[in-house]
């Protein structure tokens, strides 16, 4: 059995809490490796086995070297382009790794309905080998105490909540289907309050079905989760909120395509994408002003593609075609709404380690709301890719997309056996509604023929599968221009690990859906993370974070819209069993909105078992 304190790299914004999530998680598993699968250099369990496949060309089954759903190109010679446009994401269908690897929870894997919980699925992600499907269920049950149950500076409230996790994680990797399902349902009691009880639904789950070998297949991806409508919480903390401030979002996603290969020379795809999401809660207002920025929304797409990639025939150059068309149908900015794009990228490989590559086209989107938003225009970048060793890689860019100029940045990095370094830069065009399901950011089908970001698709987590539990920033109802920044740094020894990260958000409005406003915020986050290892029982994890965010959500007639964050915990995991564990952990939170609203400080206290079966 794995000891616990293992590498375990995460995306950037959740490695720190990762920690945290690799240590209560890795008592009762074979292997603790963190749901986007990006430890590449960890080894071990079935996870390390799936991921040594794919990236370099081999099937994802371990069947034939020939599975188009798997790797456009997989007989290129290592020094050739197609070794590039071969990078296959992680965490995404056929990139190698298990599917529902891409992020179990993008917020925090420690934060199921802002509890604390050390809830994400145990035991190895995938299928252990010898077998060709695993169902682990589990059930989760916790007590907290909270002395500030609402988080306010006066008028205190103590509250003891209890929630029930039952919770199942199922995969298979089958010649004709390769897939996981996470699913757990989280209902919270509060002993006091009984008003504040719910039941949030927590899942993440993507598949890949063979129909027929070699042309034929259908993906499919969903995932739900609950985030903060008023923002101004620690991004991965562990603060109680009120009912009536959680947002339940829900998407889902469903793509037949149809795969040609031409020999060595191209590689025709086509299909249809399906997709659906919601944003669902009370309505949020501003304060002092009853403008509300907040209310359920929902939308339906429908999307054709295609994708013509040239084959390791033409050996250093690589080109590649796409277009894609989509509507929506919904509500919202994303009532009749519509994006459409077609362009050609050409890549050269300098070197077996290094590509540049060019990329040429025209879009037309537009978008419902306040004011009506239409683009149609050229895009274009040019950027290279870095492949310094087996396990990293780094894709910079620059052009111009969704009607303006920015630049985007992946990398993920190993700095010896024991060091890992994470960075990403985006900058997009999307919704509240839309940010799990991104469609709106869709530059057609990665790598492997998965709808995704073109030539941008390998960082753990960057676009498929995650959970927006992050409560750091507001959600709003409109369409906003996004810019994300994020890096980490993750340091394993012996018997412990240790997590550096920063964050950046910022949000600039663009269209309002009729009936709300929508506005610019922006916030900054770091935060430190330590698991130490004490026995192959029992380990202790220290996390510290602070942020600083901007935000009219908190603006009152007497104060501005600045306001801090922090939190600080301890815990201690124990594994009584190989089916039973436990943990206790301490958490304090401070959020000052500024002004004169005053600063509030929560105690929690939560007790953890979880029964294995």
């Amino acid at each position: 059995m794995s000891r616990v304190a293992r590498p375990c790299a995460a995306p950037p914004l959740r490695a720190a809490v990762l920690v945290l999530a690799c240590a209560v998680v890795a008592p009762v598993a074979v292997s603790a490796q963190e749901a986007s699968g990006a430890d590449a250099g960890s080894g071990g369990g079935a996870s390390s086995r799936a991921g040594a496949r794919g990236a370099e060309g081999t099937d994802a089954r371990g069947a034939t070297r020939t599975d188009p759903a798997t790797s456009f190109e997989p007989f290129a010679p290592r020094d050739s382009a197609d070794t590039f446009f071969r990078a296959s994401p992680v965490g995404r269908l056929g990139s190698g790794l298990p599917p529902g690897q891409a992020g179990l929870f993008s917020g925090s894997p420690a934060q199921p309905g802002g509890l604390g919980a050390p809830l994400g699925p145990q035991g190895n992600y995938g299928v252990p080998e010898g077998r060709s499907y695993v169902v682990q269920p589990s059930i989760i049950v916790q007590e907290l105490f909270t002395d500030n149950l609402f988080q306010t500076p006066w008028d205190k409230q103590s509250d003891f909540v209890t929630t029930i996790t039952p919770s199942i994680y199922a995969a298979a990797d089958t010649a004709r289907l390769r897939g996981s399902l996470a699913y757990l349902p989280t209902f919270s009691h509060y002993a006091n309050t009984s008003g504040q009880d719910r039941l949030d639904h927590r899942f993440v789950g993507q598949a890949l079905a063979t129909l027929l070998p070699g042309s034929l297949y259908l993906s499919m991806s969903g995932s739900g989760d609950t985030r903060t409508a008023t923002g101004g919480f620690t991004p991965e903390g562990t603060t109680v909120v009120s009912r009536n401030n959680r947002v339940q979002t829900l998407n889902f996603q469903a793509t037949p395509y149809y795969v040609q290969r031409f020999g060595g020379w191209a590689t025709a795809l086509a299909g249809y994408t399906y997709g659906y999401g919601s944003t669902s809660g009370s309505d949020a207002f501003l304060p002092g002003s009853g403008q509300r920025y907040f209310t359920s929304q929902n939308y339906n797409s429908n999307e054709i593609f295609g994708v013509l990639r040239s084959g390791e025939n033409f050996g250093r150059v690589a080109l590649e075609a796409r277009a894609s068309g989509t509507s929506y149908d919904g509500t919202g900015v994303l009532n009749g709404a519509r994006r459409n794009e077609a362009s050609l990228q050409a890549l050269y490989a300098f070197t077996r380690n290094i590509a540049g590559f060019v990329e040429g086209g025209y879009e037309d989107q537009r978008y419902a709301g306040v004011p009506e938003v239409r683009i149609q225009g050229p895009i274009w970048s040019v950027g290279t890719r870095l492949r310094p060793s087996q396990d990293s890689i780094i894709t910079a860019r620059y052009g111009r997309r969704d009607g303006f100029n920015s630049a985007s940045l992946e990398a993920a990095v190993s700095v010896g056996p024991r060091t890992r370094v994470f960075a990403t830069y985006s900058d997009r065009l999307t919704t509240s509604a839309r940010r799990g399901n991104d469609l709106l950011n869709t530059a057609g089908l990665d790598e492997t023929g998965y709808p995704g970001d073109a030539g941008a698709g390998f960082y753990p987590g960057s676009n498929s599968g995650q959970f927006n539990s992050n409560p750091f920033l507001a959600v709003q109802g409109g369409l906003i221009r996004l810019k994300r920044a994020a890096a980490s740094v993750t340091r394993t020894f012996t018997r412990d690990t240790v997590t550096l990260s920063v964050f950046r958000e910022e949000q600039e409005p663009i269209s309002a859906t009729v009936g709300t406003t929508v506005f610019a915020q922006r916030g900054t986050s770091g935060s430190l993370a330590w698991a130490r290892e004490l026995t192959p029982e029992m380990t202790a994890i220290a996390y510290v974070q602070y942020g600083t965010y901007s935000s009219p959500t908190f603006r009152t007639t007497n104060t501005g819209s600045s306001g801090t964050t922090g939190t600080a915990s301890a815990s201690l995991v124990r594994r009584f069993t190989p089916r039973l564990s436990g943990s206790l952990q301490y958490a304090i939170s401070r959020r000052d909105p500024g002004g004169d609203q005053g600063a509030s400080i929560q105690n929690l206290v939560l007790v953890s078992l979880r029964q294995d079966f």
